[in-house]
């Protein structure tokens, strides 16, 4: 029947069918062909000639960090321009991670910091050497008079605040009586009888046998108004009022005194 219809049909009329078919399908496709006739990741990169797609092709903001692959953006994509910076908005900026820069010129040395002794007090600490304690029973002694203890120490201190711990390590040489109290006293020379007291301690009795060890120790807040002289002493009290114990028992102190900031 297809053979009986073909004889019929002018071969003029064939051939107009087949010109309409063939010479105007690219007209119907560029008119009529849109993104939704073609799937999705049907077009690949060897579909589109180099430089095929150019800023002028590319809406601005209109391709945004879904519509590209893992690694689908690279130097080729971006040659020459054509894709630029208006073409991708700022959530897929954040995903074209840039190159590693080089590392940096080290910066110069920075200046000198303050000297941080400007205006601060520093802690103050002084260990003396062994004093043998040559009185021991009577008075302590007044400044004003005449100082009967032993001095053991000196310390220079500047004008301010301090918590002063001071320490007396005593050892009697020989025998003793038994009835002995050593006494450190700290003490500032500001006119008076008795002294500024900046820390006093006692001992428990010596003990009769020799070379026996006894200690003491006071801690104070001090407040030195004007850079001054903080002596130590040593003294000795005998419960029977007795001096028997002169001159056999040492001392070593140990003062630390620090700021209160």
């Amino acid at each position: 029947m297809f053979t009986k219809l073909m004889g019929q049909v002018p071969t003029v009329v064939i051939a107009a069918a087949t010109a309409s078919i063939f010479g105007g399908g690219a007209a119907y496709a560029a008119a009529r062909i849109t993104s939704a006739d073609i799937a999705d990741q049907t077009i690949q990169s060897r579909d589109i000639a180099a430089q095929g797609v150019g800023t002028s092709e590319v809406r601005n903001q209109s391709i945004v960090s879904g519509d590209i692959a893992e690694g689908g953006v690279g130097a080729s994509e971006i040659r020459n321009g054509s894709i630029t910076g208006a073409d991708i908005n700022d959530t897929t900026e954040k995903n074209l991670k840039g190159a590693k820069g080089a590392k940096g010129d080290k910066g110069d040395k920075g200046d000198p910091g303050a000297d941080g002794k400007d205006g601060v007090v520093s802690p103050a600490y002084s260990a003396s050497d062994s004093s043998i304690v040559q009185a021991i029973g009577g008075s302590f002694g007044k400044f004003t008079d005449g100082v009967r203890a032993t001095r053991v120490d000196t310390i220079e201190l500047p004008a301010g605040e301090y918590v002063l711990t001071a320490e007396g390590f005593f050892v009697n040489s020989q025998a003793t009586t038994g009835k002995t109290r050593m006494q450190l006293a700290v003490r500032v020379d500001d006119g008076s009888d008795w002294g500024k007291d900046f820390g006093t301690c006692f001992t428990g009795a010596t003990s009769p046998l020799a070379n026996r060890e006894s200690h003491c120790s006071s801690t104070r807040v001090v407040t030195v108004d004007a850079d001054d002289v903080v002596d130590v002493y040593a003294f000795g009290y005998a419960d029977d009022q007795g001096s028997a114990d002169s001159g056999k028992v040492s001392v070593k102190s140990f003062v630390t005194a620090l700021p209160v900031q």
